[in-house]
């Protein structure tokens, strides 16, 4: 089962380039490859308020296409690790400012090797980077897409008292039939008013902005004596908040999913999920050895 076409699936992001995590390597074909990502520095309007935030862009291209001609892609990730220069690398002052027109979402999803539970959230990856003027840049992270309406639950803070938000889990419909799940955040009270009159199931379009920051919390904590020790936590927040979009839903001449094709890639998804935990439960384990080495 395949979609007659992909849905609505655009990331726009422009800032500083803030640092390079890439690799050139070889696939199991042989075939010269660029992997990794690099992260993007920019600034957010979230309930009216800037935030900067750093996303990280993940990256994966071949030299060649699959008709055996070169690959610009690659060619542009070669560029952007030979050529451009990260704050990380050079500074600010001399890092390279960067355009995004055309990265998409997808889902990050894997079984934790230390719980053994899935853990899913949202990341981007994108084929080009342009190099832009810092004069030009419109510092943004955003993005725009179709999904399909699943459930719709009020956000709870760790009390278990909701926060005012609304968490909708969007289905997105990727290539081949795949059906990626993820979280959307909605929080400005009138697109919650709208988001209510959606059902489980219905075909939007959704616009927003996003919010991947890092916040490191000072914490107390008591000592069995003397004065209390000083821990550093770092909360990681991946959000995509919903700031607007269409009001009703698409009509299927408008291009609405069938419900019938998102339960089949729904149960897909399922059944990818359950092989990567059985895979994780049959591998062997690692020896243990102390902390001394044996």
């Amino acid at each position: 089962m395949a979609w007659e076409k992909n849905a609505l699936n655009e990331v726009t992001i422009e800032g500083i380039l803030n640092e390079v995590n890439l690799q050139a390597s070889t696939n199991k074909d042989g075939q010269p490859v660029i992997f990794g990502n690099f992260t993007i520095k920019t600034t957010n309007t979230v309930d009216g308020a800037p935030v900067s935030t750093e996303v990280p862009v993940r990256v994966y291209q071949k030299a060649t296409t699959n008709a055996g001609k070169p690959n610009p892609a690659y060619e542009n990730a070669q560029r952007v690790m030979n050529q451009f220069t990260s704050v990380a690398a050079g500074g600010e002052e001399n890092a390279t400012y960067v355009q995004i027109t055309s990265g998409n979402l997808f889902e990050n999803c894997f079984v934790s090797s230390n719980s053994g539970n899935l853990v899913s959230s949202p990341a981007i990856r994108a084929s080009f980077v342009n190099k832009i003027k810092a004069t030009d840049v419109n510092p943004c992270a955003k993005f725009k897409n179709i999904i399909v309406i699943g459930k719709k639950t009020p956000e709870l803070d760790k009390e278990g008292v909701e926060t005012g938000r609304l968490i909708v889990k969007g289905i997105l419909p990727q290539w081949g039939g795949r059906a990626d799940v993820i979280d959307f955040i909605a929080a400005n009270k009138n697109v919650i008013n709208v988001i209510n009159n959606w059902n489980e199931g219905d075909t939007v379009c959704i616009g927003g902005c996003i919010n991947f920051t890092s916040h490191v919390d000072i914490i107390d904590e008591p000592n069995g004596f003397g004065e209390p020790i000083a821990t550093r936590r770092t909360r990681t927040v991946r959000e995509l908040i919903i700031t607007g979009g269409h009001e009703y839903p698409l009509t299927p001449e408008e291009g609405a999913y069938d419900s019938a094709d998102i339960g089949i890639a729904i149960k897909e998804r399922t059944a990818r999920i359950e092989e990567m935990k059985n895979n994780k439960e049959n591998k062997p384990a690692a020896p243990k050895t102390s902390s001394f080495g044996f």
